[in-house]
C-alpha cells in the first residue's frame, strides 16, 4: 500500500507574511538560508524515489521494464546518496534558541532520510536484478521494500513541513499549524508502517496518542496566535483609508486559517479512531486501509484551502 498524502502548504496571513519577510533579514538569514538548502536535499533525495512507481514496480516481470526500473532506482540512489553527503557535510548550527535546535536537528534528521532513501533504492535495485537472473527467492523482501518506502516517503513529507516551519517566526500561527500538519503526516506514516507489519499494535498506539496531545496542543496556539495577528491587521486597517475590499481579503486570509485548523482537526480524530480500533482488538492484527481515506480526502481539502489562500495573499499584496 503505498498512500502519499500531500497536506496543503499554509500561506501567511498579512501580519505574518510581514514577519516572515522580516525574519529572513539580519540576524535571521543565516536560518532562512540553511533551511532552504536543507530542504531542496531533502527534495533532491525524494523527487527521484518519489516518481518510481512502486505498486507497479511489484507486478513487473518482463525483463524491459525490470531494467527500466533499475535505472531509475540507479538514478534515485545516486541522487539520494549526494543529498545525504551535502546534508551530513553541513556544520553543527550553534546557538541554544528554540529557532538554532529547530534548524539543527531537522538537518540531522534529513541526512539520516536521504541516507536510508539512497539504501531503499539500493535495495530494491538489488532485488530486481537478482530476479531478472533468475533468482525468485529474492520475491520474498519485495513488499516490505515497497512498504519501507511508502513510510519513509511519507516520514519526509512530515520533516519537509517542519522544515518549512523552521522559515516561519516562532511566535506565528503558521509555523504551529505547519507543526501539527508534520504531527498528521507522522500518523499517517505510523498507519502504513502497521499494515505492513514494520510496527506492532502497541507502540502504534502510543504514537497515534501522542501525535494528537501534540498536535491538538499545536492546532489551540494556532487559533489563539491567529487571533492576536488578526487584531493587530484589523487595527493597522482602521487607521487607513477604507477599503472594503482589502478588508474582505484580510478576513478570508484568517477564515482559511482556521479551516486548516479545522481540516487538522479531523486529521487527527481520525487517527484518535484509528489508535481506538487498534486498541479494541486486543492484539488482534486488523486492517486499517479505510482508516486512510479520511486522511486522503482532509489531503484535498488543505491543497484547495493553500491554492485559494495563496491567491488571496498575491490580491492581498497588489492592493496594499
Amino acid at each position: 500500500m503505498a498512500v502519499v498524502l500531500a497536506l496543503g502548504v499554509v500561506q501567511a496571513a498579512p501580519g505574518v507574511a510581514a514577519a516572515a519577510q522580516s525574519a529572513s533579514q539580519g540576524e535571521n538569514a543565516a536560518i532562512a538560508a540553511r533551511t532552504q538548502a536543507i530542504s531542496a536535499e531533502m527534495d533532491r533525495a525524494s523527487a527521484a524515489f518519489a516518481s518510481v512507481d512502486l505498486r507497479a514496480l511489484l507486478s513487473t516481470t518482463d525483463r524491459a521494464s525490470m531494467e527500466r526500473f533499475e535505472a531509475a532506482l540507479a538514478q534515485a540512489e545516486a541522487e539520494a546518496s549526494a543529498a545525504a553527503r551535502t546534508l551530513s557535510a553541513m556544520p553543527a548550527w550553534p546557538g541554544d534558541s528554540d529557532d538554532d535546535k529547530l534548524v539543527d536537528q531537522t538537518a540531522r534528521d534529513a541526512a539520516a532520510f536521504a541516507s536510508d532513501i539512497a539504501k531503499l533504492a539500493r535495495d530494491l535495485r538489488q532485488m530486481l536484478v537478482a530476479l531478472r537472473k533468475g533468482d525468485q527467492g529474492s520475491l520474498k523482501n519485495a513488499a516490505a521494500l515497497v512498504q519501507a518506502g511508502s513510510v519513509r516517503l511519507m516520514e519526509g513529507q512530515a520533516l519537509g513541513a517542519r522544515s518549512r516551519a523552521a522559515l516561519l517566526p516562532a511566535d506565528s500561527a503558521e509555523r504551529q499549524l505547519m507543526l501539527a500538519q508534520a504531527e498528521v503526516l507522522d500518523g499517517m506514516a505510523a498507519i502504513i508502517a502497521y499494515a505492513g507489519n514494520a510496527r506492532d499494535e502497541v507502540s502504534t498506539v502510543k504514537r497515534l496518542r501522542l501525535i494528537g496531545v501534540n498536535g491538538r496542543r499545536m492546532v489551540a496556539q494556532t487559533r489563539a496566535l491567529t487571533a492576536q495577528a488578526r487584531r493587530m491587521d484589523l487595527a493597522a486597517l482602521a487607521g487607513e483609508p477604507k477599503d472594503s475590499q482589502l478588508l474582505t481579503l484580510v478576513e478570508r486570509s484568517y477564515a482559511i486559517n482556521e479551516e486548516f485548523a479545522q481540516s487538522t482537526e479531523r486529521c487527527l480524530s481520525a487517527l484518535d479512531v484509528a489508535a481506538g480500533k487498534l486498541e479494541a482488538a486486543g492484539g488482534a492484527r486488523i486492517s486499517l486501509r479505510q482508516d486512510l481515506v479520511p486522511l486522503e480526502r482532509e489531503g484535498k481539502v488543505m491543497e484547495q484551502l493553500g491554492a485559494e489562500q495563496m491567491d488571496v495573499a498575491v490580491r492581498i499584496e497588489r492592493l496594499g
